[in-house]
């Protein structure tokens, strides 16, 4: 085996504007393992904002999505992902498989030399276990264990992919099976021995990191991301525009959030007429109603009318909004003692439970995990609550099929010091959530 000499710059905490360039240095130990040492050189300039290498991978082999099982239930985003990105994070949400994830990308990409590094021994027997599940033959070599022929897909610690057999500057792709993990000080001098290889990582989907592995992420991975919430889906992009109120009654007596939202909010009848005059309006004429945004203007849509949601607290603050829509139905996913309702409000409660998915619908907070979003144009938050509702999310998925953007239309409540600040709790949300505001 012979020694491999690189250059690469690595990050140093105690001088944040420039970083030492190292050189690494990978040998076989007498008794047959690998050491990969660094010696520092001298100081080099970065630019934050790039990846730690400057990556020019080769070209990718031609990409045939023939070769995949089943296109419909395909991770379509991943595989574009992969050829636009010689740098990137993949988050993956609970149900999601990355050995599925790795599958794919070998069957899209015929002859890939792919590699995934895994931190455990172990781990390089199990995960090509599950390769082969998949019809996917992969070898598995750690530091110390190595065939003589390496398949082109293999799964190695990180230290393994030292190996000459492996012939790591060759490869078209290493994927960091977990990257948080390759932050490690071994899987990190690995990584950088590798020059000019496409570099992918795997985050669990709400992994909380500290703000300076988070900054490590950047440097190893750049700065793009791609979320995977389940097989075959991917998130539907959102366009968020806010609608000023300051219509309404005198809040001054409510001393608390409940007597502001059920003054401000709820029984606020011009606040609940500009909201189904907006809806009527997006209605009949599409987003060409919102006035208030060029860029959510300007988003595509149908000509013919949008369709269009809109999300409140609860059913008695539904029910208000519904007598002013005729044909428009509620979604409450309460167990509602119906009795209690008058026979019009009950024709509005019970209307769309069949199907799910329609055209005009007020949905409820506790409505949303039954509710049906996605053939909705546009949602109006209606109700003046804080963050992002908890099922939200999980319903702003595409399949592979395109889709329009969302336009989220958020009712920004200026009448009391406690909405207003629901609001900017809101907007926070958004921006966190990269939905551009």
């Amino acid at each position: 085996m012979t020694n491999r000499h690189l250059s690469i710059a690595a990050p140093n905490p105690s001088t944040p504007d420039r970083q030492p360039s190292f050189r690494h240095v990978a040998q076989v130990n007498p008794n047959g393992s690998l050491s990969i040492s660094r010696i520092c050189e001298d100081l080099q300039p970065s630019d934050d904002d790039e990846p730690l290498l400057a990556c020019t991978p080769k070209k990718l082999p031609q990409c045939d999505l023939s070769k995949l099982q089943s296109t419909r239930s395909a991770d379509l985003k991943l595989i574009d992902f992969v050829q636009a990105h010689a740098r990137g994070l993949v988050h993956y949400s609970a149900g999601v498989d990355r050995v599925k994830l790795v599958a794919q990308i070998v069957r899209a990409f015929p002859g890939i030399k792919l590699a995934v590094a895994v931190l455990r021994d172990r781990e390089t027997k199990t995960v090509a276990a599950k390769l082969a599940d998949f019809g996917i033959d992969a070898s598995w070599v750690t530091n110390k264990s190595c065939p003589e022929q390496v398949k082109p897909v293999v799964v190695s610690t990180y230290y393994g992919l030292a190996h000459d057999e492996i012939e790591a500057e060759q490869l078209d792709l290493v994927i960091a099976w977990d990257a948080v993990e390759s932050l490690g000080s071994r899987p990190e001098l690995a990584l950088a021995a590798i020059e000019n290889v496409r570099l992918l990582g795997f985050v669990p989907h709400g992994k909380s990191l500290a703000p300076y592995d988070e900054q490590r992420l950047d440097r190893w991975y750049g700065k793009s991301r791609l979320e995977i919430p389940k097989h075959g889906y991917s998130n539907r992009k959102v366009l968020v525009g806010r609608l000023a109120i300051k219509q309404g009654p005198d809040l001054a007596g409510a001393g608390n959030v409940f007597e502001a939202k059920q003054q401000g909010i709820w029984n606020n009848k011009s606040r609940n007429a500009i909201i189904a005059r907006l809806a009527r309006s997006l209605e009949q004429e599409g987003l060409k109603a919102l006035g208030f945004s060029e860029r959510v203007r300007r988003a595509p849509g149908r000509s013919n009318g949008a369709r269009t949601g809109i999300l409140v607290e609860n059913v008695e603050h539904a029910l208000k909004i519904a007598r002013k829509l005729p044909g428009w139905g509620i979604i409450s996913g309460d167990q509602l003692d119906l009795t209690a309702f008058t026979a019009a409000d009950r024709e509005l409660l019970v209307r769309p439970r069949w199907p799910r998915s329609t055209r005009k619908i007020i949905v409820t907070l506790a409505g949303l995990k039954s509710a049906d979003l996605s053939s909705i144009d546009v949602l109006i938050r209606a109700d003046g609550g804080v963050g992002i509702p908890a099922d939200l999310p999980s319903k702003l998925i595409t399949g592979n099929s395109t889709s329009r953007p969302l336009t989220l239309v958020d009712c920004a409540d200026k009448t009391h010091p406690l909405l207003r600040k629901n609001s900017r709790s809101r907007l926070k949300a958004y921006e966190a959530q990269n939905w551009p505001c």
